[in-house]
């Protein structure tokens, strides 16, 4: 299916709320979706987790902290080129933790973040489009809402809520206007300063990161 127009036309606002539900999937699938997902930036303030990633896929860390060989590792690991559906399920610097649309767990969902910044229909479209293609087992849905998650006060234009809707399913992604919400729009975080000091930017440990590397390399099918 290609992208309608009066789709493409739609206006998002600068930080538009993301809700996902849908089927889960074995962890394998998880670890490999997670890995192939990641933007392989890996930006965390916990410096020691930054130079475990780097050392386990044989990189250095300049002085900024970018990795020596990102485009190396991204093409090893069949990293995919997404404009905004990436996970941060190994390492984020994002206030609310570690978070995505699809969990270690293997279950598929979220309603606490925004994805952005300036995201256009069509940009999501091609990402979830790729997404569908490499894998064809995938069934969820996508909404975009009109506001920031967890301040539907803050909408732009018309009632709060979901201003157009994705369905992914054997490999094809369907774009339509929402009928009703998906779930209820959450905040990203609490608001208490002090639980920010324990957010975890931590996702995984090592031994899973590692053994998901491999199966995004295509070498190996047992999670760790």
């Amino acid at each position: 299916m290609t992208l309608p127009k009066e789709m493409a036309d739609i206006y998002l606002p600068k930080w538009p709320g993301l809700i996902v539900a849908g089927d889960s999937v074995t962890k394998e699938q998880a670890a490999e979706i997670i890995v192939r997902t990641d933007s392989f930036r890996f930006s965390t303030n916990n410096e020691r987790w930054k130079r475990t990633l780097a050392e386990t896929l044989g990189a250095e860390l300049d002085k900024y902290g970018f990795m020596s060989n990102i485009d190396e590792s991204r093409r090893k690991y069949r990293v995919l080129s997404l404009n905004y559906l990436h996970n941060s399920r190994i390492a984020t610097s994002y206030i609310g933790g570690s978070h995505g649309w699809i969990n270690w767990d293997g279950t598929v969902g979220c309603d606490s973040y925004n994805i952005g910044k300036h995201p256009s229909v069509g940009e999501v479209y091609e990402d979830l489009r790729d997404i569908a293609k490499t894998w064809n087992f995938l069934n969820f849905k996508v909404q975009l809402l009109n506001h920031e998650n967890g301040y539907p006060e803050c909408a732009a234009g018309g009632p709060p809520g979901p201003i157009v809707e994705f369905s992914v399913s054997n490999g094809e992604v369907s774009v339509y206007a929402p009928t009703k919400q998906l779930a209820a729009s959450q905040d990203s975080w609490d608001g208490d300063v002090g639980s920010l000091m324990t957010r975890r930017e931590v996702g995984c440990t090592v031994e899973t990161f590692k053994a998901a590397l491999k199966l995004a390399e295509g070498l190996d099918k047992d999670l760790v």
